[in-house]
C-alpha cells in the first residue's frame, strides 16, 4: 500500500463525487455555469483491483479540449477497511506538463512509485477538492448523476441526491 495519500476532508470530497460512477462511466458537475469551470469525473482504469477515477477541468483552445487539469486517482481499501485517495498522475495540456507518479511492470503491478511527487500532488489535490466542494456549491445543491458510455450520448438516469451533507462539521 502507498504511503502518501488525500487527507480526511479531501477523500470525503472524492468518495462523494465518485459515488456510483462505474468502469467506463462519467459525471458531470456544473453547479456555477458561466463562473466556474465544471468538474468532469470519470472511471477510467484498475490497477491492482484498486479503482482509478479521474477528476478534471476541461476549457476549448483553437477546437481542441485542453485538461486544466486532469489528476487521475487510485482508490486503495486498507485491510481494515479504511479507503484511501492517492494522486496517481497529473497534467496539465495549456502548459505541457504530464507526470505520472506509478511505475507498472508488464502485469500491471506498481513496482515503484515516486513518492515526493506524490506527495506534492496531494498537497495541491487536498486544497482543489476545497474549492470544488465550495465553487459547485456541493453542500447546497443536488446533482443529476450522468453516465457516458462509449463517451458518447449522455444518459441520465434522474436519480438526484444531496452532497456532502456534513463533512464540513466533522473536518473542522
Amino acid at each position: 500500500m502507498l504511503k502518501i495519500f488525500l487527507n480526511k476532508r479531501a477523500s470525503k470530497i472524492l468518495e462523494t463525487i465518485t459515488e456510483g460512477v462505474d468502469y467506463g462511466h462519467a459525471r458531470k458537475i456544473d453547479n456555477a455555469p458561466g463562473a466556474f469551470m465544471a468538474v468532469h469525473i470519470e472511471r477510467v482504469n484498475t490497477i491492482e483491483s484498486n479503482p482509478v477515477f479521474s477528476v478534471s477541468h476541461y476549457y476549448e483552445q483553437n477546437g481542441d479540449l485542453m485538461r486544466d487539469p486532469d489528476v487521475e486517482f487510485m482508490k486503495q481499501t486498507s485491510s481494515d477497511g479504511a479507503k484511501y485517495w492517492i494522486p496517481i498522475s497529473y497534467r496539465q495540456d495549456g502548459l505541457g506538463i504530464a507526470r505520472e507518479y506509478l511505475i507498472l511492470n508488464e502485469e500491471g503491478k506498481i513496482t515503484d512509485s515516486y513518492q515526493v511527487k506524490i506527495e506534492d500532488c496531494a498537497k495541491f489535490c487536498n486544497m482543489w477538492m476545497v474549492n470544488i466542494y465550495e465553487q459547485q456549491r456541493l453542500k447546497e445543491n443536488k446533482i443529476q448523476r450522468e453516465k457516458t458510455k462509449d463517451y458518447g450520448m449522455v444518459i441520465q438516469d434522474g436519480s438526484e441526491r444531496n452532497l456532502v451533507e456534513d463533512y464540513l462539521e466533522e473536518g473542522k
